[in-house]
């Protein structure tokens, strides 16, 4: 009974999510600038491999990350600073050559603590 639930559930969220999911403004022209500069870009989150996935192809970002760490890819989720020391490592950079961007506390808290400079974000949007 609990896995039909959380099935329901799933597809319930990837229907809402295929209508109604939605960048930021600015973020697709950020990440093309960033890729025009030659920099590589990664995206850390804690979101499921699969979630994450699917939120990059409604947002038709697939294409625009070198590096992806989602849940699982670390020893610890955030706001541990595992899932950025990975991300780091898989770009080839230190900490004080990159920067970070989080919509969330415990994100922000992972950035810092792994030694990035790091822009919190702040939206209406869940």
């Amino acid at each position: 009974e609990v896995s039909r639930i959380c099935i329901e559930l799933e597809k319930e969220f990837e229907g809402l999510a295929r209508k109604d999911l939605k960048c930021l403004p600015g973020v697709k022209e950020l990440l093309q600038e960033v890729v025009c500069a030659g920099r590589q870009i990664a995206l850390v989150t804690n979101a499921p491999p699969t979630e994450m996935a699917f939120s990059l192809a409604c947002l038709d970002l697939s294409n625009c990350f070198d590096v992806r760490v989602a849940a699982g890819d670390a020893p610890q989720p955030k706001p541990h600073p595992a899932p950025y020391v990975e991300g780091l490592r898989r770009l080839g950079v230190r900490a004080k050559e990159a920067i970070a961007f989080e919509d969330s506390l415990a994100g922000v808290r992972s950035a810092v603590s792994a030694g990035l400079v790091t822009v919190g974000i702040t939206t209406s949007q869940p």
